[in-house]
């Protein structure tokens, strides 16, 4: 059990049995055999019942045991039905079933094991994973562990799991396996980074409006950006990033859109995913650059300034 759940939760783990003297041990006596479990300074414990119970029984029983014990419980079996698995998964009770499933909520863990491990086709790069890989250019991630990189984009380890698939499917040298565990670690220098993921990237921008009101949001992006990095002069509007969960708060789909580039309030971008460079309320360069038109790009006065807000800020800056 203790390897199995240190490969599910790619990470170390303490295992010993629970007291017999304990009032837990007296309760569900010859029933359940009880350890505790310890994972990253938290103590758990896993139930693994002696005998065939209904579900009707091991909902009362392991709340019974969470209540006596103060700690999480999963429970533990050898092998069990598909309608009690997802049953438990959808009333949140935590459970392990040997070499098929972990449900671990307060863990914020869900895993299935499969016996086909081929890494599943990627037709184009998930945004979450694109960001995970701009984040490490910028941060020069070395040897950096998927509970590493799920605390740092505050999602789950199996989003970031996902990602990992993604990367190795699309053949990126920069994930090591070493026993249980994957590493990222990727060129310390950006711009080969850059070369490498350059032609698997695509562009942010989901959708642009162009709206009448300015509606004077958190993250500047497009030209305001550039300007922002590089000191070239704004249009006449601002240019904002917005993500998905923020249409609702800006309320930009009611809005009114502006039908001449004389009635533009502001542009707004909604991205895929937004990285707040450096905390200044900038879009990161990469994304500015890649949420550029062709047009754009080829002007030659917007390109010298693109090529100074890379160099300063990524080419020179980042990697150190």
């Amino acid at each position: 059990m203790k390897k199995y759940l240190e490969k599910c939760l790619e990470k170390p783990i303490k295992m010993s049995v629970y007291p017999d003297c304990e009032e837990l041990s007296r309760a569900f006596e010859d029933i359940y055999d009880f350890y505790i479990i310890k994972t990253d300074g938290l103590e758990w414990l896993i139930a693994e019942p002696l005998m065939a119970f209904s579900l009707r029984f091991m909902r009362k029983h392991q709340r019974l045991m969470k209540q006596i014990s103060g700690m999480e419980c999963a429970l533990y079996f050898k092998k069990q039905s598909l309608y009690i698995r997802n049953t438990m998964v959808e009333e949140g009770i935590p459970f392990i079933i040997w070499d098929k499933m972990v449900f671990l909520p307060f863990l914020n863990v869900l895993v299935y094991m499969r016996a086909d491990k081929a890494l599943r086709p990627v037709g184009e790069i998930a945004f979450l994973t694109q960001k995970l890989l701009l984040l490490a250019l910028y941060e020069n991630w070395q040897n950096i562990t998927v509970q590493e990189i799920a605390k740092i984009l505050n999602v789950t380890i199996v989003a970031v799991r996902k990602c990992f698939d993604e990367i190795q499917y699309l053949k990126l040298p920069i994930i090591q396996e070493v026993g249980r565990s994957r590493l990222l670690s990727i060129d310390a220098v950006p711009k080969k980074m850059w070369i490498m993921l350059e032609p698997i990237f695509r562009n942010p921008v989901i959708k642009t409006y162009k709206l009448v009101e300015d509606i004077s949001a958190d993250i500047k992006a497009g030209m305001s950006a550039i300007c922002e990095y590089s000191g070239l002069q704004d249009n006449p509007y601002p240019t904002y990033a917005v993500t998905k969960r923020d249409l609702q708060r800006f309320q930009i789909k009611t809005r009114e859109q502006a039908l001449s580039e004389d009635e533009i309030g502001c542009v707004v971008y909604e991205l895929g995913y937004c990285i707040d460079f450096k905390g200044k309320g900038v879009v990161d360069p990469l994304t500015v650059y890649m949420s550029m038109s062709e047009e754009q790009k080829q002007d030659n006065k917007i390109k010298l300034y693109i090529d100074k807000m890379l160099n300063e800020q990524v080419w020179q800056d980042c990697g150190r």
